[in-house]
């Protein structure tokens, strides 16, 4: 198969049963000499790797040929048919969302835990959970090392999905920290991710900006009024305020040491466990 620069290609399927939270692997060949990969970086997931010139060896199902790197290469997505009516969340956001500060390997990212939650809550219904999270990324700034904002990638990492009925928003704190955008750049784009989300017919829900001091340092302001309006706007059918269920109590500009990986802006596995535990999975919908 070859597939041009910047393209997407589709595999055949393949008739197997998956269970739910079953690790899948997927392994492929590069042949021709070293290429130029879609990668992400950082995703609290390893994948594996074999020197150059090995061959062929995506047939193997031994471990011993490959060493272990922390970045995803090239696969973009598993889609999976379900039997009956499936509700599919997908959780757009930046490395909180992507689980940066979890334990690597362990699915405590909060999209994961949110999932468990789902099934606990709602045994009788499935739910699917997509993480569209990428670390740095924004929702209001084109970067050319982390892509598209949030809002001008929703097409794309959301709605091209099939059978999407909802959207966990929860981006921003980078617009902040790195690229120091006003309160009103921030807000725009957030609406803007809320208008794409109800033109699809989705429902949206809204997490407020985890406190994070030291990374939005004379900027605390900026964070303040992006969370006001995210608690007060009509734009959303949904708030999260994860900023009020994460923040230090005695000091409600950084996280709660309790829920803090130890760089004052990514959750632990506790914190991540913290966020899951605040959404309301009444809200959440299967289709019909």
């Amino acid at each position: 198969m070859t597939i041009p620069a910047g393209a997407t290609a589709t595999s055949d399927e393949l008739s197997f049963d998956v269970e739910a939270f079953q690790h899948l692997s997927v392994s492929f060949h590069v042949a021709g000499g070293p290429v130029a990969l879609d990668e992400h970086p950082e995703p609290a997931q390893e994948s594996y790797l074999t020197p150059a010139g090995s061959g062929d060896l995506a047939a193997t199902t031994s471990t011993s040929e490959f060493s272990a790197v922390p970045v995803l290469y090239a696969v973009e997505a598993i889609d999976v048919l379900a039997s009956g009516p499936v509700g599919t969340i997908v959780t757009l956001g930046d490395s909180i969302t992507d689980g940066t500060g979890s334990t690597w390997g362990a699915d405590n990212r909060y999209p994961d835990l949110l999932q468990r939650k789902l099934q606990t809550k709602r045994g009788g219904e499935k739910f699917a959970v997509l993480n569209a999270g990428i670390g740095a990324n924004a929702v209001s700034v084109n970067s050319p090392i982390t892509g598209p904002s949030g809002a001008a990638r929703f097409s794309h990492d959301v709605s091209s999905r099939p059978g999407v009925t909802d959207v966990i928003l929860l981006e921003g704190i980078n617009d902040i920290g790195i690229y120091g955008a006003s309160s009103a750049q921030i807000t725009a784009a957030l609406a803007n991710i809320a208008d794409q989300a109800h033109a699809k017919g989705y429902t949206i829900t809204a997490g407020t900006l985890l406190p994070a001091q030291d990374y939005t340092l004379l900027r605390e302001s900026t964070r303040q009024e992006v969370n006001a309006w995210i608690r007060t706007t009509d734009v959303f059918d949904h708030v999260v305020d994860f900023d009020l269920g994460m923040r230090d109590p005695s000091n409600p500009n950084r996280l709660n040491a309790a829920y803090d990986s130890g760089d004052g802006l990514h959750p632990n596995d506790a914190g991540y466990a913290k966020m899951a535990s605040l959404i309301d999975t009444s809200t959440f919908r299967t289709t019909c």
